[in-house]
């Protein structure tokens, strides 16, 4: 029975990457492949930040022979990512997902359900550990040199970092559910406790730099710190780079702490799973009732199912976390950045007319980081018979998803770049342009998300983490916005030298504004059609 659900938990995990959710059928080879190169371009640039950052302190940790430090200090950053990249869906995935009511229902152990769903999120977690780890491995051993043991031993320990990253990530999802059982708004606590640990990681990765040169300035204190109080990750330095009482201890911190959170999360999961909120019943008390238009209705729809899911919210709102910390760091670094802008205006001409489209690019940048539409189809689900039977046009429920994602997304977009484009000391017009194309932008990726989701739904997910963070709607969307935002820079700069700052926006800004349109015309007349006949 476990390894049925073991296998059913992969394939449900990968599906989305193999299988056509609409039609039922297996993706073309050319589709596999496509997304494929998508994926492992996007591995190999995130994967070659972190070599060269391990080129860089592998050559001083080895020169005073501390190795091990460097592998305990990206074993740290490993550890940290997978738990950053997993938090936000786990607990959706152990406690909201679909088919807990059904499963438990079933003669299966309680403890055979978690394990299964423990299987998913240890997937995730290896996956954005690996990002840190093998490119660390790799580094040392060009430096270092190989040999067998030091090739296998951080191989093996990199599963075992997952189960670490595993276990954390339990640990948070456990707290978030005990809190959410006792609170009103389970998903207002989710949020908030998900996305303060999310700023406080953006603000070391911001002073990644200093803190990386106070390690190797102080390499010898901080290892102490690291073998007196953090043992396990000493021993897991140790561990990769040879030593083999290091990696068995290591090994074994691992399946210890794995087996006794399973074990104290087997005794509370039938409670979480099946514990709805911790709302308090209200009687019905009849009174007057508000009309509403059929699109105030249709948006508060979309609105309260956008706010009801920590999931959503966090995966797809996350850049609107960038914008206001990029706003911020703004203010606080204007004299630096006026510093910079003056120094291109005065040795790279092209390059300075083209600073707000820089800016604006930026932003593009953190908006594609915001598919709030990708998903909002698929999620639909087994309720998408709901919509379908009002009498609303197919247009106009599309068109109240649109409205949601620019509801959500463009009041931040708007004093984000505003802010920016004055901290970058730009006139009031050359703003307002900036300001402009970065709502055209917003509300470009909006309709990315729906033509590429009606291409693409996911009605048969057992749990809302597959249609927001697994589905190809929403990688398109997010990686297919960061190209094309890097696209707005480098046109910019083409036409920075020859239009200046103010014609070169007004020239990008028309261009979204044809396709903007174009697009539009295409979802009320196509899309229309292809969402009736889901």
């Amino acid at each position: 029975m476990l390894k049925a659900l073991i296998k059913k938990q992969i394939a449900e995990f990968f599906a989305p990457y193999f299988m056509n959710r609409k039609t039922g059928k297996r993706k073309s080879h050319t589709e596999m492949i496509g997304f494929g190169i998508l994926m492992g371009v996007l591995f190999l640039f995130l994967a070659g930040i972190f070599f060269m950052m391990g080129i860089g302190m592998t050559q001083v940790f080895v020169a005073i022979n501390m190795e091990w430090l460097l592998y305990s200090i990206m074993g740290l950053i490993a550890i940290t990512l997978g738990v950053v990249g997993s938090v936000f869906s786990t607990y959706a995935g152990l406690y909201q997902a679909k088919d807990n009511e059904m499963l438990i229902s079933m003669p299966i152990p309680s403890s055979y359900i978690l394990l299964s769903r423990l299987v998913g999120v240890y997937v995730i977690c290896l996956m954005y550990s690996a990002l840190v780890w093998i490119p660390a491995a790799i580094s040392y051993w060009i430096t270092a040199g190989c040999t067998p043991t030091n090739v296998i031993f951080p191989i093996i320990l990199l599963f075992f970092i997952g189960v670490v990253d595993t276990v954390i990530t339990c640990i948070l999802g456990w707290i978030v559910a005990l809190i959410a059982g006792k609170t009103k708004n389970k998903t207002v606590i989710t949020v908030i406790i998900s996305a303060v640990f999310l700023i406080a990681y953006l603000m070391f990765c911001s002073q990644m730099s200093t803190v990386m040169e106070g390690f190797i300035a102080n390499s010898a204190a901080i290892g102490g710190v690291i073998s007196r109080w953090i043992y396990p990750v000493a021993q897991l330095g140790y561990g990769a780079t040879g030593d083999a009482a290091g990696l068995m201890i290591f090994i074994l911190i691992s399946i210890a702490v794995f087996a006794i959170c399973w074990f104290v999360l087997s005794k509370t999961f039938i409670n979480f799973a099946t514990k709805k909120t911790g709302e308090k019943k209200k009687a019905y008390k009849a009174g007057e009732v508000r009309v509403k238009s059929l699109q105030k209705a249709l948006l508060q729809r979309e609105l309260s199912r956008f706010k009801s899911s920590s999931v959503y919210i966090l995966n797809t709102g996350i850049g609107a976390i960038f914008m206001v910390i990029v706003a911020v760091m703004a203010i606080i670094n204007r004299n630096d950045l006026l510093i910079i802008v003056s120094f291109f205006k005065e040795a790279y001409p092209f390059v300075g007319n083209a600073v707000p489209v820089i800016a604006v690019g930026v932003m593009c940048f953190m908006i594609a980081m915001c598919p709030v539409s990708a998903p909002s189809v698929s999620l639909e689900g087994k309720n998408l018979w709901i919509v379908r039977s009002l009498p609303v046009k197919a247009s106009e429920a599309l068109n109240a998803k649109i409205n949601m994602h620019m509801f959500v997304i463009t009041v931040p977009t708007v004093v984000s770049t505003v802010i920016i484009g004055a901290a970058i000391n730009m006139n009031v017009g050359v703003i307002m342009l900036m300001t402009l194309l970065a709502v055209v932008f917003t509300l470009f990726i909006a309709y990315l998300g729906i033509v590429l989701n009606l291409k693409r739904p996911n009605f048969t997910w057992t749990s809302e983490v597959i249609p927001i963070k697994q589905s190809m709607p929403v990688s398109i969307t997010l990686f297919g916005g960061w190209i094309i935002a890097l696209g707005i820079i480098g046109l910019g700069i083409l036409m920075g030298g020859a239009l200046g700052d103010a014609l070169s926006l007004i020239v990008i800004l028309a261009i979204f504004i044809v396709i903007d349109f174009l697009i539009n015309k295409w979802i009320k007349t196509r899309g229309a059609a292809i969402f009736d006949e889901m």
